[in-house]
C-alpha cells in the first residue's frame, strides 16, 4: 500500500507518520528502500502497527451492537459471494473486527478465501456438525468453527458440501421456531469479539437462509439488471412477509438495501450494449425507491480475471491489462463498500453524535 492509501487507512498525514518512524523511542519501522531509492510498499501488518501506535483502531461503545449482515437473495448468479468477500475484506481493511460465515454449501466464499473446500475443508470444521450437535441438544462452541484467514481483521466460518445435510435435519426436527435460531445461537457467542459479521447465503429458500435472516440485523440484496432478476426480487420481497410469519417474530432490519449488481459498464466501444440494462435499473429504482442502493457494483473486465485467479480485486498486485481498467474497478468496489459502511456506522450511536 502507498504511503497516501496508509495515511488514510491510519488516520493519520504521511509527515506525522514519517516523523514516528524516524522516533528512535518508537519500534515503527518503515517499508525498506528499493530500487531508484523508492521505498517498498507497507503491508497490513505495518499498517495494523501503525493503527496500534496512534490508537486508531476501530472501536465500539457500550451503547454500540455489533451489526450482523446477510448478503442474501434465493437466485443465484447475482453475486452474493463477490459482494460478501469484498466488504469483508475492505472492511477489515478499514479496521473493523469481521467475521465472515460461508452458509452457502457450494462453498465459494471458502475456495476464494484460499482452501478448496471438499479437500482442505473436513465436515467437523463446517457448520454442518454445529448444527447437528445443536439440534441433538449438545452444547456446542461456535468460536471452534472460526478459523483466522491472511487478511487484516478478517475471520470466517468455511463451508463445504457437507453443509447441504443441514438443510434435511434442521427442516426434520421437531423444534418448532427455535429451529431457526441456531445459527444465531452460535453467533451470539463470539458476537462481542468482532464489530460485524457477514453471512454469505445459499440460493435458496431453505433451513440455512431462514436461520440467516433470522439471526441478522441488516440485509443486502445484491440484483443484476435483469428484468428475471428484477422479477425475482419482488418475489423475494413478497416470501420476506411470509417468512417473518414462519419464524413467528417481529423481525426488523437496521437496514435493508438492494445493490445493483453486474451491470457492464459503458465505454466508447459499448455505448448502447447495456440500454436494457438501464431501462430494468430505472424500473428497480422506481419500484424499490428508497431500498435501492446509490452505487452500483459494475461488471468488469478486471473483476473476471481476478475471479479468475480466484482472488478479490484487493489481492491484484501486478493486473493483467490496463492499469487504469483495475483502478477504476477496485474505485468502483471501494464506493459500493463505503456506502455500505456509511450505513452500518449509522447504526451505531457513538458515531452519529453531534
Amino acid at each position: 500500500y502507498k504511503p497516501n492509501e496508509v495515511s488514510k487507512l491510519v488516520g493519520r498525514s504521511k509527515t506525522h507518520i514519517n516523523r514516528e518512524e524516524k522516533n528512535p523511542d518508537n519500534d515503527l519501522v518503515p517499508p525498506p528502500l528499493v530500487t531508484n531509492n523508492r521505498r517498498e510498499g507497507y503491508t497490513q501488518e505495518k499498517i495494523q502497527k501503525l493503527r496500534d501506535h496512534f490508537g486508531t483502531n476501530k472501536s465500539l461503545t457500550e451503547e454500540d451492537e455489533p451489526l450482523i449482515l446477510s448478503i442474501q437473495n434465493f437466485k443465484g448468479g447475482v453475486s452474493k459471494t463477490t459482494v460478501a468477500v469484498h466488504l469483508a475484506m475492505y472492511l477489515g481493511l478499514q479496521g473493523y473486527k469481521v467475521l465472515l460465515i460461508d452458509l452457502d454449501s457450494q462453498a465459494s466464499t471458502t475456495h476464494t478465501l484460499g482452501k478448496i473446500p471438499d479437500f482442505d475443508i473436513k465436515e467437523e470444521e463446517t457448520l454442518y456438525t454445529f448444527f447437528h450437535e445443536a439440534l441433538e441438544g449438545h452444547p456446542v462452541e461456535f468460536r471452534s468453527y472460526v478459523q483466522s484467514t491472511y487478511w487484516m481483521n478478517l475471520d470466517y466460518v468455511p463451508s463445504n458440501l457437507s453443509l447441504y445435510n443441514s438443510e434435511y435435519e434442521i427442516a426434520a426436527a421437531d423444534l418448532g421456531a427455535e429451529k431457526f435460531a441456531l445459527l444465531y445461537s452460535g453467533i451470539e457467542q463470539v458476537i462481542d469479539e468482532y464489530q460485524i459479521v457477514i453471512i454469505d447465503t445459499p440460493p435458496a429458500l431453505g433451513m440455512l437462509s431462514l436461520n440467516a435472516l433470522y439471526a441478522a440485523t441488516a440485509c443486502v440484496i445484491p440484483c443484476p439488471p435483469k428484468m428475471l432478476d428484477f422479477t425475482s426480487t419482488m418475489q423475494f420481497f413478497k416470501m420476506m412477509d411470509n417468512v417473518m410469519g414462519i419464524l413467528g417474530e417481529d423481525i426488523s432490519y437496521k437496514f435493508l438495501k438492494i445493490l445493483p449488481t453486474r451491470k457492464k459498464a459503458k465505454t466508447q466501444k459499448n455505448e448502447n450494449i447495456d440500454v436494457m440494462e438501464d431501462n430494468v435499473l430505472e424500473l428497480a429504482y422506481k419500484h424499490f425507491g428508497e431500498y435501492m442502493m446509490e452505487n452500483i457494483f459494475y461488471e468488469t473486465v478486471a473483476l473476471d480475471r481476478a475471479s479468475g485467479e480466484n482472488k478479490t480485486l484487493f489481492e491484484v498486485e501486478k493486473p493483467r491489462g490496463s492499469p487504469q481498467t483495475h483502478r477504476n474497478a477496485i474505485k468502483n468496489v471501494n464506493a459500493f463498500c463505503e456506502e455500505i459502511e456509511s450505513l452500518i456506522c449509522k447504526t451505531w450511536p457513538s458515531m452519529n453524535k453531534i
